[in-house]
């Protein structure tokens, strides 16, 4: 995933409801986790902001609540 990937306000996929990530279920994330990561490292380096990014602007509808 690249920063051009990066939904934005107004897109109608970020008001789609996530649904839970189960705790044995970590581990199959961890590739998506990786991808938020770097995107937030690649969005900093271009444009030398940014501190974080949901996992629905990469549109990953889940969530993990801890």
């Amino acid at each position: 995933m690249s920063i051009d990937k990066i939904l934005l306000l107004g897109d109608e996929r970020l008001y789609k409801t996530s649904g839970d990530v189960d705790f044995s279920e970590l581990n199959d994330f961890l590739p998506e986790i990786n991808e938020l990561h770097k995107t937030v490292v690649d969005y900093r380096n271009k444009y030398g902001a940014g501190r974080a990014i949901a996992a629905p602007q990469l549109g990953l509808k889940k969530n993990y609540l801890f």
